[in-house]
C-alpha cells in the first residue's frame, strides 16, 4: 500500500467567502471531496468537475455515512491505486459549522 495524505478543510459557517486561501487551493486541487450538509453550493462549485464528490451529511439521528465509513473512504482514496506512477491523490474532507459550532446548536451563545 502506498502512503497517502488526507486534507481536512474547514469551510467555516457556510459563507464561501470565509474559507482560507489554502483551503480553497486544496479544494480546487482535490480529486475526491467528502463534504457535509452545511457546505455551501458555492464552495462545491469550486471542486474540479472530474473530482469525486461524496455527501457525508449528518442530521441528528440520520447519517448519510457514519464516521467509520468516512474514515475508511479517506484512507482508501489517499492510498488507493493511481492511474500514473507520478499521480498524487488528494482527498479532502470539507466540513462546515454553524456559527458558534456545537455550542450554538445546544443552546450556547455564539460570540
Amino acid at each position: 500500500m502506498t502512503p497517502g495524505c488526507v486534507y481536512l478543510v474547514g469551510a467555516g459557517p457556510g459563507d464561501p467567502g470565509l474559507i482560507t486561501v489554502k483551503g480553497l487551493t486544496l479544494l480546487r486541487g482535490a480529486d475526491v471531496v467528502i463534504y457535509d450538509r452545511l457546505v455551501s453550493r458555492e464552495l462545491l462549485d469550486e471542486v474540479a468537475p472530474d473530482a469525486i464528490r461524496i455527501n457525508a451529511g449528518k442530521v441528528a439521528g440520520c447519517h448519510a455515512i457514519d464516521q467509520n465509513q468516512i474514515n475508511t473512504l479517506l484512507v482508501q482514496h489517499a492510498s488507493g491505486p493511481r492511474r500514473r506512477a507520478t499521480e498524487v491523490r488528494r482527498p479532502v474532507r470539507l466540513r462546515a459549522r454553524r456559527r458558534g459550532g456545537r455550542g450554538a446548536r445546544s443552546g450556547g451563545h455564539p460570540l
